[in-house]
């Protein structure tokens, strides 16, 4: 009974990983789509400063999505 418990609460834990993962990727997704193409044209007219924290942002969320899959890809 307690394995099962166990198992359970991993699943569970798998299935808020994927979830926070799909949101990471979206996010990313639609903060890079600003940088090229028609919407790449309003990123590449802001300020060198507003390009690098903009930049920054998607980074981080690039390391978070890193640290997710890694995480749903280890064992146990």
């Amino acid at each position: 009974m307690a394995l099962q418990t166990v198992n359970q609460s991993f699943r569970q834990t798998d299935i808020d990983d994927l979830d926070a993962l799909s949101q990471k990727t979206a996010q990313l997704d639609a903060l890079l789509y600003m940088t090229y193409g028609e919407g790449g044209e309003v990123f590449r007219r802001s300020s060198d400063t507003v390009q690098d924290n903009y930049l920054w942002a998607c980074a981080e969320i690039a390391s978070e999505v890193r640290k997710l899959a890694q995480r749903l890809n280890s064992p146990g």
